[in-house]
């Protein structure tokens, strides 16, 4: 803040038990501090909430993981593989074997975003296709950037599994998450569609303006768009998405103990399920994201949920610890083996400048620095109490 890396920030840590630390800075809105009652658009964040939605149904053995997703969607048969851009236009061709509902969860199917792939940015001006901001169907037609299961690539593989998860669960998604996921985890902050009082609550988005200030910048999806992209389609609180987080450390259990998920498909969720491939860094095709490697020089994994890095980070999170973030810079990570759950958010772009970078690793050094050694220092206490009594 006091170097404007950033407007506002809400910042939580939270143990498996109990939130450990929170702090909220700056002025959200115009006129509005910053507080835990603060709504922020979480982009990318939604995405793990869309996952879990899945693995709900793959628990209950309503869906398998190995179903092409043309079988349950058929609308998804008109996606084909970009092959090459040309000076007469795109040359398609079919994907060598089908996209699989597992090549969805672990962004193995082959699509991108243009904000991080110059071909398909070049894909987009030459078709003026619509984008998923669009909020149809039609609008989820990307191209394939490779055959399914070649690499990974992020890109819009849980916008396509939100369809999935309503063909199969027969209700619609919006409902399917607030009785499956946002009621039993006490996410009563958490909703695809903003109301009088929540807009109220809404944090400004701003950008980064070239003399390094920030304005205001007005962004609003479609009212009542066809689908909803659980890519990103979702509002929340820094509370709730600790709520979210929480589960995860209690092994798939929110906090009244209801059991979310079964101990075999939790590890699904929390465990690599790419093999050899590896999440690489992010290139940057516009002013709106910033050239990012997560952990530099660590090897990164996905689960079917998350990003998972398979080192330690000196002096921050553990081997096996799991992490993403949301494109207005909301960002998060779950350190089962520490006992950590942490939320950094805000609202700005671009996403992942280094001057918010910065900023969010100096939060995570002072968790591990700070914050749990003081927590350390409490349950000695205690428990010194207690055998005195």
């Amino acid at each position: 803040m006091a170097r404007g890396a950033l407007p506002f920030g809400v910042a939580m840590v939270a143990s498996a038990g109990q939130v450990e630390w929170h702090d909220a800075v700056g002025e959200a809105s115009d006129g509005s501090p910053a507080t835990l009652d603060t709504l922020f658009c979480l982009r990318s964040m939604t995405k793990a909430v869309g996952s879990l939605a899945a693995m709900i149904l793959v628990d209950r053995g309503q869906l398998d993981l190995s179903s092409a997703v043309v079988d349950l969607v058929p609308e998804f048969a008109d996606v084909r593989v970009l092959d090459s851009m040309t000076p007469q236009g795109p040359r398609m061709r079919e994907p060598r074997a089908p996209v699989t509902v597992r090549h969805l969860l672990t962004h193995t199917a082959g699509f991108a975003y243009s904000a991080f792939e110059a071909k398909l940015l070049e894909y987009e001006v030459a078709t003026q296709m619509a984008t998923v901001e669009d909020g149809t169907v039609e609008s989820l037609k990307y191209p394939l950037m490779f055959d399914p299961g070649e690499r990974f690539c992020y890109g819009i593989s849980t916008d396509w599994l939100g369809l999935v998860v309503e063909r199969v669960g027969g209700s619609k998604l919006d409902d399917f998450c607030r009785d499956e996921i946002f009621e039993p985890a006490g996410m009563r902050s958490t909703v695809f569609e903003l109301d009088g009082q929540e807009k109220a609550d809404l944090a400004d988005l701003r950008v980064r303006a070239a003399d390094g200030s920030f304005e205001l910048l007005d962004w609003k999806p479609p009212p009542h768009p066809e689908i909803y992209g659980m890519g990103g389609c979702l509002y929340a609180t820094a509370p709730d998405y600790i709520r979210f987080l929480q589960m995860f450390l209690r092994d798939g259990r929110a906090a009244s103990g209801q059991r979310i998920l079964s101990t075999n498909t939790f590890r699904l969720m929390t465990e690599n399920q790419i093999g050899a491939l590896r999440v690489g860094a992010f290139a940057a095709t516009g002013p709106l994201s910033a050239p990012v490697d997560f952990a530099s020089g660590i090897a990164k994994t996905w689960t079917t949920a998350f990003m998972r890095t398979e080192e330690d980070l000196p002096g921050r999170r553990a081997s096996g610890s799991l992490s993403w973030s949301g494109f207005c810079n909301t960002h998060f990570w779950v350190d089962r083996a520490s006992d950590v759950a942490a939320v950094f958010m805000t609202q700005t772009l671009p996403w992942c400048e280094p001057e918010f970078m910065k900023s969010f690793d100096e939060f995570e050094c002072a968790v591990y620095s700070a914050i749990l050694p003081a927590r350390r220092s409490r349950r000695l206490g205690s428990a010194s109490a207690a055998q005195q009594h």
